[in-house]
């Protein structure tokens, strides 16, 4: 980014579309964020492509919302929001064999957090995983042994 005005500008840009989109408005949220990213495709480490993810995904629309995911991961790969979005979102909606590395990457940043709060969430999301991947007892409890 070349000056401070256009700094200026995409920020107030991206706000506006998160108002957008936590008022409903998905698509037009999109045409924010997607404008933030023809300008700038790395928009604060990965953010502007983390919201259009989340958008594309509440529209039903699983590729493009991966695609965007990636994006940002690969923008920021060690931001455990990131990280925690996309074991979620694979886990919901991709196989259960590619959900779990990210599920405990999740779950490791939770057991190192200062203030954990989804611990035993993880840890659900990769039992359910495991057992879907057909992994054995053994196999799942050997995916929960993080180290943080």
């Amino acid at each position: 980014m070349d000056n401070i005005e256009t700094c200026r500008r995409l920020a107030n840009l991206a706000t506006e579309g998160l108002r957008l989109k936590n008022e409903g408005k998905t698509v037009e949220a999109i045409d924010c964020f997607e404008r933030v990213l023809r300008e700038d495709p790395i928009w604060d480490h990965g953010t502007a492509a983390q919201e259009l993810a989340q958008c594309y995904q509440s529209l039903g629309d699983l590729v493009t919302a991966r695609k965007y995911y990636e994006n940002a991961l690969t923008q920021w790969p060690d931001y455990d929001i990131f990280v925690h979005n996309y074991a979620i979102f694979l886990a919901k909606n991709g196989s259960p064999s590619e959900a779990l590395p990210y599920l405990r990457r999740a779950l490791a940043n939770e057991r190192s957090s200062a203030k954990p709060s989804c611990i035993e969430w993880f840890e659900t999301l990769i039992k359910n995983a495991g057992c879907e991947a057909g992994l054995s007892p053994r196999e799942i409890e050997d995916l929960l042994q993080v180290s943080t």
